[in-house]
């Protein structure tokens, strides 16, 4: 017989607490940890199951129920290899057993713990927030559960909550990438997961880029010290192509040679940039150094602020599929200021200057000029402008 129960069974107590299995078997009794955790009062005591109406109840009773099997699988494998089974025998075949029994989303708990303290920070929030996403969602989380028809039925659960499709097509990726990893681990077998039949949503993004126009306004206007340290770095990164992990991190000494050495958080890759004179005003004004950087969640709402002060105020409006619904707003165009626009104004800019492709890229990092060109935000008015001047629109 096997049973299910909470180490600390209070009702009253707001912590979740480990549930155990207990394995009674020949006079003897096996007692193991799942590893799961729960808020006692979301637990059923009668049926040694969680209650219908707790978080993940479907998908929680789903493993308790595999892992009760896999125990008397376990035990009878022992058996059959005439081996005395005792409840220590039982529990390290179990235990060893364990990774390999993995269901997907316990993996993918366990490759983001592990996976941490190797990484730069702030590189794993992606794969927490796919990981809560995919918590919280009522389904099968096994390996050999996720094939395209799984990822039909999630993106539904996705565009139900209102998720943007490139936000949906992303945790896509990213669970793609994980099982790839698991795969390579020897975890699964299973192939599914990349079949052609299924394609993840996608959609080019309407973003903004600011012109030298508005750029300048920006720095020439009159901030309080609290804004003035976020335009600074926002100003590097508009002048430099830099991302925002990047900007954060010059200081005086990235400059040699009126030249700025980095070498990228994100890709490791080292780039060296001409200075432009505003990046070389900035700097001469904090001999130094700059302020430290501050989160790049604030540093998007002060840019905002920032922008309505340098009175970037044009309405723009933009459309995206949020929801499964085509959705359009307008805004001025100060709101949709973020960290992510300096580095695409300063693509943007050198673009229209003139500078070859191949030799803005070598400052942006980019692989691919299909990739570049995905940050070039110029409208087609802008495009014609920028061409006229060539011979072929001229007479000869």
């Amino acid at each position: 017989m096997i049973t299910f129960t909470l180490k600390h069974a209070d009702v009253k107590s707001k912590d979740e607490t480990l549930i155990y299995l207990t394995y009674y078997f020949n006079g003897k009794r096996m007692k193991m940890s799942t590893g799961e955790k729960i808020l006692p009062r979301n637990w059923n005591k009668e049926k040694c199951r969680p209650r219908a109406n707790a978080p993940s109840a479907d998908t929680l009773t789903v493993y308790l129920d595999r892992l009760e099997s896999k125990v008397k699988e376990t035990h009878l494998a022992l058996k059959s290899e005439f081996t005395q089974v005792t409840p220590d025998v039982l529990r390290r075949a179990m235990s060893s057993g364990q990774r390999g029994q993995e269901s997907f989303v316990k993996f993918f708990a366990r490759f983001i713990e592990e996976s941490t303290p190797h990484r730069p920070p702030g590189s794993m929030e992606v794969y927490r927030s796919a990981y809560k996403l995919l918590s919280g969602y009522v389904g099968a989380k096994e390996f050999e559960d996720i094939a395209p028809q799984w990822f039909v039925r999630y993106q539904g659960y996705m565009e139900r909550h209102g998720y943007s499709a490139n936000y949906i097509g992303k945790n896509v990726a990213i669970i793609r990438e994980v099982i790839t990893i698991a795969k390579k681990q020897g975890l699964t077998k299973n192939d599914t997961y990349r079949d052609p039949d299924y394609r993840k949503p996608s959609e080019e993004v309407q973003t903004i880029y600011l012109s030298e126009y508005e750029l300048l306004k920006i720095y020439g206007i009159e901030l309080p010290d609290y804004l003035d340290r976020v335009r600074n770095r926002f100003l590097i990164g508009a002048y430099s192509g830099l991302r925002f992990s990047d900007s954060a991190k010059i200081t005086p000494q990235s400059i040699r040679d009126n030249l700025l050495f980095d070498r990228n958080i994100k890709t490791g890759a080292n780039v060296v940039i001409p200075i432009h004179w505003v990046i070389e005003q900035i700097m001469a004004d904090h001999p130094d150094g700059l302020p430290p950087s501050i989160s790049n969640q604030k540093t998007n709402r002060y840019l905002k602020e920032i922008g309505k002060r340098a009175g970037i105020d044009e309405q723009v409006t933009v459309s995206k599929t949020k929801g499964g619904r085509v959705v359009s707003v307008s805004c001025p165009k100060y709101e949709m200021i973020t960290t992510h626009t300096a580095r695409r104004s300063a693509a943007t800019n050198m673009y229209k200057a003139g500078i070859p492709s191949i030799s803005i890229m070598k400052i942006t990092g980019h692989k691919t000029e299909s990739s570049f060109m995905k940050y070039i935000r110029i409208s087609k008015e802008e495009n014609a402008k920028l061409i006229q001047s060539h011979s072929f629109f001229q007479s000869h």
